[in-house]
């Protein structure tokens, strides 16, 4: 698997010091080359030196990254196992539950049966006592209907002639008791002698 990497992108991706470390190395050595050609030319000693520092720092830093990217592809590569593995135990894990679910199927019908019938039971105990309370009750009637109530054939309620008769009685009375007040003779106390 042969491809091209570009040596400033993998420190992003991957952080690494010594890798950091080799290309601000080389980035310094870049700038030392560039200087030193211009003031003494492509041929003299210094130039040179620096030109080789610069192979040397390149050839490291392919090194690197090859161990870094031989890194990265092992670690896929056990990531990749461990996927497969957790697909296998999961399918597994799978087709045993449904296997576990079709054997335990019958007992928790049953068992839902069971509770079913229980509160079934429950409720038949609380009729049979609450029948056994009323059974336990006296059976006499509060109440006895001595006769029948039967509307009357005339309203009892206004009979207007008897309100007329009462009202002139009461006004008859009135003046009776006016005119005794006023015909009896007014008594005068006189004082006893002594």
């Amino acid at each position: 698997m042969a491809r091209k990497v570009w040596p400033k992108a993998i420190p992003t991706a991957v952080p690494d010091t010594l890798l950091g470390t080799l290309l601000e190395h080389l980035a310094t050595a870049e700038e030392q080359l560039a200087s030193l050609s211009k003031e003494y030319g492509p041929d003299h000693s210094a130039v040179v030196k620096v030109k080789s520092q610069i192979e040397t720092l390149q050839r490291k830093i392919r090194e690197r990254i090859n161990g870094i990217m031989l890194g990265l592809e092992a670690r896929g590569l056990s990531l990749s196992t461990s996927l497969d593995s957790f697909n296998q135990e999961v399918a597994h894990v799978k087709a045993n539950g449904v296997v576990e679910a079709s054997r335990t199927q019958p007992y928790f019908e049953a068992k839902r049966n069971l509770e079913d019938l229980q509160r079934f039971r429950q409720i038949l105990d609380m009729k049979i006592a609450s029948g056994k309370i009323d059974g336990s009750l006296p059976n006499t009637k509060f109440v006895e209907i001595v006769d029948r109530a039967v509307p009357a054939l005339h309203p009892i309620s206004p009979n207007m002639p008897r309100a007329l008769a009462v009202i002139a009685l009461g006004i008859l009375l009135d003046i009776a008791g006016l005119l005794m007040l006023n015909g009896l003779p007014r008594m005068v106390s006189n004082p006893r002698p002594a």
